[in-house]
């Protein structure tokens, strides 16, 4: 049956409130940022060597976040001072929680620990971990887009909702995290920054908004070089049939179409760039760099 009480509107294709293509690779250049140093500053609070890794950038509405969030979660909110308007939120799952706690209590790390609500003891012991995750985004920010500082977090746990415009527009930034010492387990972090907040340094620092004739600012030239450039060296491609790819086997010899002495091939996000010798550094193996290869050949 129709919703005859829902107002009808027409539906907006373009999203203006969102950040334009320039503006979010700026936001990247960031998130890469706090992703290498916040790694190093939360690793040093749980004395533990810890690994941070951007895995997505978003943006939803704060109804869609919330809608993603499963079970019991720390929300840390605070807000960029410097930015715009809007409070900025961390979102911590309780496993990842518990198991900070645990470590800053000199334990372990290892379950099986409790999923439920922090007591008061709790909070104040994982309160240092959200200000750190707090002070590392409002660093990264300024780094790339301008100065700000994050005021002091507040908590909050929470179950299935949180007091908060559902339509608020958000970017959210995904990170993986890793501690070294605890199983191979890796937890997911995010955090959530009003478009309201970023907009005016995106702008200001030449990264979105109006079209600028200008040249690229200073700070989306750093954002751009910081990104990562996967890298691979190769030998030449060569085909087999169908009917000989099926039944290789262990032991088998596969002829190469590439010449015995002649140099590698080094890729760049799967373009050939360099032909390079193989060679060693320590007990690494590393390439030398012995030709640029032509893009239009």
């Amino acid at each position: 049956m129709p919703d005859t009480e829902a107002a009808v509107t027409p539906w907006d294709f373009r999203h203006p409130e969102e950040i334009d293509r320039a503006g979010v690779l700026a936001i990247r250049g960031m998130a890469e940022s706090f992703a290498r140093s916040g790694g190093g500053r939360i690793g040093a609070l749980l004395r533990n060597r810890t690994q941070v890794h951007l895995e997505s950038l978003d943006q939803l509405d704060w109804g869609d976040f919330e809608a993603d969030l499963a079970g019991p979660s720390l929300l840390g909110s605070f807000e960029l001072r410097g930015a715009g308007s809007g409070t900025a939120v961390i979102h911590l799952p309780i496993d990842l929680a518990m198991t900070a706690i645990d470590l800053q209590l000199a334990g372990s790390g290892v379950g099986p620990l409790p999923l439920r609500a922090l007591s008061d003891m709790e909070r104040q012991i994982i309160a240092p971990l959200l200000e750190v995750i707090a002070q590392e985004v409002a660093a990264s920010t300024s780094a790339v887009l301008g100065h700000v500082e994050a005021s002091p977090v507040t908590q909050i746990v929470i179950a299935a909702s949180h007091a908060r415009d559902r339509g608020e527009q958000c970017v959210i930034l995904r990170f993986s995290v890793r501690l070294a010492q605890v199983a191979q387990t890796s937890w997911g972090l995010d955090v959530c920054i009003p478009t309201s907040a970023l907009r005016p340094l995106v702008e200001r620092s030449g990264g979105g908004g109006a079209r600028h004739e200008a040249a690229v600012s200073p700070a989306m030239e750093k954002a751009v070089k910081a990104l990562p450039v996967t890298v691979s060296l190769r030998f030449a491609m060569t085909a087999i049939p169908l009917s000989v790819a099926e039944s290789l086997c262990v032991d088998q010899v596969i002829s190469l179409g590439h010449q015995v002495g002649s140099p590698l091939l080094v890729y760049a996000q799967d373009r050939p760039l360099f032909n390079a010798d193989l060679v060693a550094t320590g007990k690494r193996a590393a390439c030398q760099v012995v030709a640029y290869l032509d893009p239009e050949e």
